[in-house]
């Protein structure tokens, strides 16, 4: 399936007309020079056909997230001006449930490709990793296992702490953009806050149109919920906070499947005697429990553990390495 906006044009090319060629779209709509117009989403790649505008210079990405049964966005970062990034997302809407496409993002030096969510309980992958700050060497080995591993699964979660200087766009670059590029282009990302992220300008750049200024957020993909927190420190854990999550929970009580994912562990092993995070513990837990919620995956501490309350499992891992798990979910 093509983007609806493409059209055909002879016009120049020079960054400074493109910038003028982007703010003329704003005002005349659907255009060959507008953002819309520079994506294509196909199921095959004998459908895509040659762009009308001159290529981007993508600086950062593409990348897609916010996938759901019939829509998608396709996000990058383009240079506009000398080394001035541009954010762009492109929502990608009329797709089919379940399905497998291609994307081509125009400047883009690869393809992308985003499966759907299923509108019924068909069984999916996903995979879940976490702390890939730990070195860009060590992130892209990851990256590459998880396409050769599961090539078909659906999506990734990232646990959190996925750059050493939040700050940085440099550290972002070279810790997230430059080891994972192959990944954020097979798989649709969803985000989790780490400590390391806190704070950061880029991280609600790249991440909030998962909503929640992509730090607390939930979606659905078929039967299952999920609902990615940031509970870094005890203080966000606010009334406004419980009384979200608690409406999301109840919401969504009569989902198949159930997952939280946060960075912190409510619970944990270590040789230094370490037990977790009593504020989770204590406040999010009986909630989980409440509400049937199955699996709390979470990340940032020097063990591997599973811990089962009631019905509810809490694997956790990571620092100082990096953590990829891969999960199998059947309804």
């Amino acid at each position: 399936m093509k983007n609806n906006c493409y059209w055909r044009s002879k016009t120049g090319t020079g960054t400074a007309l493109l910038l003028f060629l982007l703010f003329l779209s704003g005002f005349l709509g659907c255009t060959p020079f507008s953002d819309d117009a520079q994506v294509q989403v196909v199921t095959d790649v004998n459908e895509f056909t040659p762009f009308s505008s001159s290529p981007r210079e993508i600086a950062c990405g593409p990348y897609s997230l916010n996938a759901d049964t019939g829509a998608a966005v396709i996000a990058w970062e383009e240079k506009v001006w000398g080394d001035t990034l541009r954010h762009v997302e492109v929502p990608v809407s009329g797709l089919s449930p379940g399905t497998e496409y291609v994307y081509r993002v125009n400047g883009a030096k690869k393809d992308g490709r985003l499966v759907t969510a299923p509108a019924d309980a068909a069984p999916f992958s996903f995979f879940i990793v976490s702390d890939t700050r730990a070195g860009a060497a060590i992130a892209s080995q990851i990256a590459e296992q998880m396409i050769s591993v599961d090539p078909d699964a659906s999506f990734f979660i990232h646990a959190g702490d996925m750059v050493i200087d939040q700050d940085s766009q440099e550290s972002w670059q070279s810790g997230w953009w430059s080891p994972l590029s192959d990944l954020l282009l097979y798989f649709p990302v969803y985000p989790v806050m780490g400590n390391h992220e806190a704070g950061s300008p880029w991280y609600p750049r790249y991440f909030s149109s998962l909503g929640g200024k992509g730090i607390n957020y939930s979606f659905n993909w078929g039967r299952i919920h999920v609902v990615v927190l940031d509970v870094n420190q005890e203080s966000y854990i606010t009334g406004e906070f419980l009384a979200w999550l608690t409406d999301d929970l109840q919401e969504h009580r009569d989902a198949d499947f159930m997952v939280v994912c946060h960075h912190l562990p409510a619970y944990a092993s270590n040789p230094d005697g370490e037990n977790g995070t009593p504020y989770i513990q204590e406040k999010l837990v009986p909630l989980y429990e409440q509400y049937g919620v199955k699996l709390v995956p979470m990340c940032t501490a020097i063990s591997i553990t599973l811990k089962i309350i009631s019905t509810t499992s809490f694997p956790q891992a990571a620092a100082p390495r990096s953590m990829i798990t891969g999960f199998r979910l059947k309804a």
